[in-house]
């Protein structure tokens, strides 16, 4: 929700917002956004012009996306705000574009291609890609081909420098350790709550608009068939002859043995598959669906329970054993066993769209200000105190429910963020499924904690130190990357 609030977005979610709006545009939300002139710019990056066209087409884009809750209700200091924030990005996009081209991490026109026929927007109901949809939604978006396929090269290449950088980020144990000790701090917060529960309980929808979106969207509950599976391979070349097929046959039928014995398939795949890809994964072959493999692998694995080992078979590749870690069955529901699931689903759509433009405001609001009281008044709503809390009392409550109404999730959820601000300073807004809360961290109490606390909770707390670390990681660099480069934005954008 707050990812439009920095100063900068990654070009792959630009495309995946980009994607959104399209759907938007293509079922008909229209376009009622500003437009300016095709031909001048709207600033100039190291020399490279970003376009008046681009810059208004991701205006209307955050107008019809993360800033349509909230449009209706814009004044001239919210558009202002929001044309800067497109600038920023637009500026940032270009520095990457141009850095990744100078480090050759640019993707080529074919895998641009190959992505943009991957989007769902632009397939027909059989899933596959057509040139007629494509070029109509661009007409809805007034957006040429070119402009498109040029923003989606450089969405891609940016998501591929940005891995690259986030990749190479490390956290070291003590830095870990220190973290651990930040999560067990005693906290005290106050927080404003966007509950999605009592917006969804204020939401109707009928059995038309459920019939309805059924029928538009039933493939979405289809499920086809496919199995999570293993190998074990012992190599046999058909042309060695009968001698060298008995040995392999024969130490395949050492390694069943050894299996049947109670050792486990990935640690065996591991040590004695003839595989070279899939041995270091344990012989790990993935999600497969019939057509995927060689005729003699469909044969056997669609037999296959979940959690059940094939027996030997050969094939000119060798001899294989394969263990199905996942069976799932194919599912074509009728209307009238999902239709409970759709008015679900719709009614907390409509809950989310209630909710918006007030999570959209706080959340803006939150960039700036340190009261959350203020906050939460601009937005009509009160602060709720939390009281003394811990880490472990919101996992294993020792007094019944968490405080302050939170459910164990969200209160994790709320620990997790809480761990990277100090007293006095307001979190970003945190998402749970259960809605939107805005924490300000009042006070904290530093606790004894044990090692073996810390052994038991590292994999948790490592992955919420690392993505914090990559952010940081990544920002510094694209600040480095501003600082030296000779950026002009013209009026219209500002």
């Amino acid at each position: 929700m707050m990812t439009y609030l920095r100063g900068h977005v990654s070009k792959a979610i630009f495309a995946l917002l980009l994607v959104t709006f399209l759907t938007f545009t293509v079922i008909g939300f229209g376009m009622k956004g500003k437009f300016g002139g095709g031909g001048g710019s709207a600033a100039t990056v190291n020399g490279e012009k970003v376009s008046s066209q681009e810059f208004w087409m991701i205006y209307n884009q955050e107008l019809e996306g993360t800033w349509q809750p909230m449009r209706a209700s814009m004044n001239e200091g919210d558009e202002k705000a929001l044309r800067g924030i497109v600038a920023d990005r637009l500026v940032d996009q270009t520095l990457i574009w141009q850095e990744s081209r100078r480090l050759n991490y640019a993707v080529s026109k074919a895998e641009v291609d190959a992505a943009i026929k991957q989007m769902p927007v632009f397939m027909n109901p059989q899933g596959q890609f057509e040139a007629l949809r494509y070029q109509a939604a661009l007409n809805r978006l007034g957006v040429s081909p070119d402009l498109f396929e040029m923003e989606q090269s450089r969405a891609m290449s940016a998501g591929r420098l940005e891995a690259f950088y986030r990749e190479a980020v490390r956290v070291t144990d003590l830095e870990l350790w220190l973290e651990y000790l930040r999560w067990h701090r005693r906290m005290k917060a106050e927080l404003v709550r966007f509950p999605l529960a009592e917006a969804k309980a204020k939401q109707a929808v009928t059995a038309d608009e459920v019939k309805e979106y059924w029928n538009a969207n039933r493939k979405e509950f289809e499920k086809q068939e496919k199995v999570r599976i293993r190998h074990i391979v012992v190599a046999a070349n058909p042309q060695a002859g009968p001698e060298a097929a008995a040995q392999a046959k024969a130490k395949m039928e050492s390694i069943l043995a050894e299996l049947k014995g109670g050792a486990d398939f990935a640690d065996v795949a591991r040590r004695k598959s003839d595989d070279a890809n899939t041995a270091p994964r344990g012989g790990d072959l993935g999600w497969r669906v019939k057509g995927e493999l060689i005729p003699e692998y469909d044969a056997v694995v669609f037999k296959l329970g979940a959690k059940r080992m094939s027996e030997v078979f050969q094939t000119k590749f060798g001899f294989h054993l394969i263990k199905c870690d996942d069976h799932q069955r194919e599912e074509r529901p009728g209307f009238d066993e999902v239709k409970g699931k759709i008015r679900d689903r719709m009614l907390t759509a409509k809950a989310k769209r209630a909710l918006g433009e007030e999570v959209t405001r706080a959340g803006w609001l939150a960039k700036t200000e340190k009261d959350l009281g203020k906050i939460a008044a601009a937005v009509g709503r009160k602060t709720v105190a939390t009281g003394w809390f811990d880490w472990d009392q919101w996992r294993k409550p020792r007094d019944g429910a968490p405080p302050a109404g939170l459910s164990v999730k969200q209160a994790e959820e709320l620990i997790k963020a809480l761990s990277g601000i100090e007293p006095g300073e307001v979190s970003e807004v945190i998402e749970t499924d259960e809605g939107w809360v805005i924490a300000k961290l009042v006070d904290e109490k530093h606790l004894r904690a044990a090692e073996a606390g810390f052994l038991k909770d590292r994999a948790i707390v490592e992955p919420v130190l690392l993505a914090r670390k990559q952010r940081a990681a990544y920002d510094a660099w694209l600040a480095a990357l501003r600082a030296k480069a000779k950026i002009r934005k013209f009026a219209e954008a500002s």
